[in-house]
């Protein structure tokens, strides 16, 4: 014998809480933020519906599944809005802190250069500054003829630019620049300054390609001074990207009111392999 559902509606607590909701559910359209709200309220009167006549309950699950829906439409809304928005920015700042760490690498390369004395047309055991293409071991330290790496293998991705290679690592560039008779140079040649590249040097990184980052510009120097620029134009483009358009040598100086310190960084008062630490 098939059991008797009383024939009455549900209790009013119920009816309120289907009403609220479908209210929130409907809100969450306009509001995501209520759309985990109106789910769990959905749920929880499904959960708790009392036995009711078949037909009442089809209009009740109806009635459910249709808040439910909607629910799932806001709570779709609200992911898209902030849990992917707030995942990318996430990546994106990793992004820009792998890129200071890549940056402070190079510096760290240059300091070992220095107290080995590698290139040192003068003999007095201090070494120059050397360019990406000479750290990564893909060319000898100028006026040597074997190579030595003091960075790793990423860094041999080398990329041709207008100012000298660049090592393409984690979807930017960086390129080393070392004093010259006429300022700061990026490939080797006639003019180089050996004696100011003991105590001097410059390298910038900047995004290969318009995509996973910021876009930031970052920049350090032999003291570690590390630094940030926007690289916006007033249309929101890229000023600095990719091999074909590399920030000048001198780009930081240029733009000494635009690049800024990165996240309060201090400098060190001190070279590695100097006796003394005056800045250039």
């Amino acid at each position: 014998m098939s059991p008797q559902f009383p024939k009455h509606s549900p209790p009013v607590r119920h009816r309120w809480l289907l009403a609220l909701s479908l209210g929130l559910s409907l809100c969450s359209l306009w509001l995501s933020e209520l759309a985990l709200f109106a789910g769990f309220l959905a749920f929880l009167a499904w959960l708790s519906l009392p036995p009711l006549p078949a037909r009442t309950r089809r209009r009740w699950l109806f009635a459910l599944a249709l808040g439910g829906l909607v629910s799932v439409v806001g709570l779709t809304r609200f992911v898209s809005r902030y849990a992917l928005a707030g995942m990318l920015t996430a990546s994106k700042r990793h992004q820009d802190k792998g890129s200071v760490s890549r940056l402070r690498e190079i510096l760290f390369a240059q300091d070992q250069a220095r107290q080995q004395g590698l290139v040192d047309p003068d003999g007095d055991r201090i070494g120059s500054a050397l360019f990406m293409e000479e750290l990564a071991g893909v060319t000898a330290p100028r006026g040597l003829t074997t190579r030595q790496a003091l960075l790793d293998r990423r860094y041999q991705n080398l990329q041709p630019t207008p100012l000298g290679a660049a090592s393409s690592v984690g979807g930017y560039l960086y390129l080393v620049c070392v004093p010259a008779a006429g300022g700061l140079v990026a490939r080797s040649g006639a003019g180089l300054d050996e004696e100011l590249a003991e105590r001097h040097f410059v390298a910038y990184a900047w995004p290969e390609r318009d995509a996973s980052s910021y876009g930031k510009v970052f920049f350090i120097d032999q003291h570690e001074r590390i630094l940030e620029f926007a690289n916006r134009t007033p249309a929101g483009k890229l000023l600095y990207v990719g091999a074909d358009a590399p920030p000048p040598c001198d780009a930081a100086e240029r733009r000494a009111t635009e690049f800024l310190p990165w996240q309060g960084k201090k400098p060190r008062d001190f070279l590695p392999g100097l006796p003394t630490t005056a800045r250039p």
